[in-house]
């Protein structure tokens, strides 16, 4: 009993870091709150480890755990080197940093502590999404469209965490009406987040969810689901999210630049990749962008691209290949692990989603919590 007390405590504390942000100045990302609570992730980062960690070091790597570990030591070499010789630059890099270094040294524990974790995770989640409800009710949040942040004080790091969760319950938590009644919350919430890139996670999340009960089945759920979401679901999503669905229509069908400028900006990091890569062709391959010492926009791929190089960047890419194209989907926790990932590095087109503290630890124990054969999980709920 001691034991799971403290995993849910370690889980609570986790994403609840940013919730301090409610008592400071706070404009559209942009925090007033004194520097020394950042010191709070450390603490944060500790009681992680005491949760799911063995303090015994390890013993062999799996390919992907390789090419990512070789990734996370040269880019840190490299972030502390340009760092003292450039001035700009983001030093959010330093959450993946901390959160790397018990993943670079430490085995996982076994399969049962890491999913009493994620069920750990899941009630948490849960009682965020009915306090961010009461937050908005009362015309607090954090986000001036309203959107739903949980602890973690980002909306897509919280639509991305609930994603996280929708995948547990769908494909590891056992039926029961708890995992019944909350299924809905957890979806309002991906809703509430009013991140796209959420949104359609969760889709596709569903969707592998049916392909997996039966291929017909899947094939009528989408066909059906399709019209019905087209005709009736488009008058329940937020006004925000409409505007960045009819944007990104009109760019790629018109070319049009003038709608959300989100979209636009996103359009204009990709075209600034491909401007340094003709103009700095070896710089950019080698040492990332010139001048920066941490290029930090909202694309993971383009971040690290324009931070480390094309070249170390393709370790980091190869170990998630590897990680997505040769993790046997056998077994409930395997398929929870995969679809997690899955979802979780759809995002980096997107967003730098592993720069955000806590989802880094996320994204590692994913990767390097992955079960190596089929362990018979016990389901929680």
């Amino acid at each position: 009993m001691a034991t799971k007390a403290f995993v849910f405590f370690a889980a609570a504390f986790l994403f609840s870091n940013y919730y301090y942000l409610y008592f400071y100045g706070f404009e559209q990302g942009v925090s007033l709150a004194p520097g020394y609570l950042s010191f709070v992730k450390v603490a944060g980062v500790c009681f992680f480890v005491m949760s799911v960690f063995e303090f015994r070091l390890k013993t062999q790597l799996r390919l992907k755990e390789l090419l990512i570990l070789t990734f996370f030591v040269f880019s840190a070499a490299f972030f502390l080197i340009k760092r003292a010789y450039f001035e700009v630059g983001s030093d959010l890099y330093l959450n993946s940093i901390l959160c790397f270094l018990p993943f670079a040294f430490l085995e996982v524990k076994n399969s049962s502590r890491r999913m009493l974790f994620f069920e750990a995770t899941f009630w948490v989640v849960i009682f965020q999404t009915i306090i961010d409800f009461y937050i908005n009710y009362r015309g607090l949040s954090l986000w001036d469209n309203g959107a739903y942040v949980g602890g973690l004080g980002n909306p897509s790091s919280f639509g991305m965490l609930c994603n996280i969760v929708l995948s547990y319950l769908l494909f590891f938590r056992k039926r029961s009406w708890s995992t019944i009644i909350c299924l809905p919350i957890i979806m309002f919430a991906i809703v509430e987040t009013k991140s796209l890139f959420s949104m359609v996670a969760m889709l596709l999340i569903f969707c592998y969810f049916f392909w997996c009960l039966s291929k017909i089945a899947w094939f009528s759920i989408t066909i059906f689901g399709g019209v019905g979401v087209s005709t009736f679901g488009w008058w329940f999503l937020p006004s925000h999210l409409k505007y960045k669905i009819f944007s990104l229509y009109s760019l790629i069908s018109e070319g049009d630049l003038s709608g959300s400028q989100s979209i636009f900006l996103r359009f204009e990091l990709h075209r600034k990749f491909f401007e340094n890569l003709s103009e700095h062709f070896l710089y950019t391959v080698f040492f990332g962008y010139p001048d920066y010492y941490y290029y930090g926009v909202d694309s993971q791929i383009l971040t690290y691209f324009g931070s480390f190089g094309v070249l170390l960047t393709a370790f980091f890419l190869g170990g998630v290949f590897v990680h997505l194209a040769f993790s046997s989907r056998d077994g409930s926790a395997r398929k929870f692990y995969w679809v997690s990932s899955f979802v979780l590095c759809f995002m980096f087109f997107s967003n730098r989603i592993i720069d955000y503290y806590p989802m880094p630890l996320m994204f590692l124990l994913l990767v390097f919590g992955s079960p190596r054969r089929e362990q018979g999980d016990a389901s929680y709920g």
